[in-house]
């Protein structure tokens, strides 16, 4: 009898730990049932590669292990957008009200990425939007400001 209960209670010593290192998220390398999210970004959860219209604020969340989650910085950035006559050449330079040319500038702007429309933003331009999306947008402004004014 005694060799029945010894083998009862490893059997239930085993399946405690299996269910406690699921309760705890810990898998074979590559698979996890948890995820954290740090202060300043927003989650961006994935199932096989499709956007889930939500967004995980910081902290720590569940997932299904074949879930991915994408960090988005949410924190104030800063982008230098520079540009200079390159050999004689005005490709970009700024054109004035009075069509005078500004062929060298700098400016430097400060963008936050909204954590309620992060997934769409992810979903659109994917995780290095600054290139396609902040910085062709500032560029496009900024000559249209330019153009409203003399260079007097």
């Amino acid at each position: 009898m005694k060799k029945n209960e010894s083998k009862l209670n490893i059997t239930a010593l085993v399946i405690g730990a299996i269910v406690i290192c699921l309760l705890l998220g810990i898998l074979p390398p590559g698979i996890s049932v948890l995820a954290s999210v740090p202060a300043g970004h927003t989650g961006i959860l994935t199932t096989y590669g499709k956007v889930e219209e939500t967004h995980l604020d910081p902290g720590l969340h569940f997932k299904k292990p074949w879930q991915k989650i994408i960090r988005m910085d949410n924190r104030i950035q800063t982008m230098r957008i520079a540009a200079g006559s390159k050999n004689g050449t005005t490709d970009d330079a700024i054109e004035t009200k009075d069509r005078q040319l500004i062929p060298s500038y700098e400016f430097e702007i400060q963008y936050q990425l909204n954590p309620e429309v992060s997934y769409k933003v992810y979903s659109n331009y994917g995780s290095n939007y600054e290139k396609t999306l902040i910085s062709s947008n500032a560029l496009q402004f900024i000559k249209e400001v330019f153009s409203r004014y003399s260079a007097d």
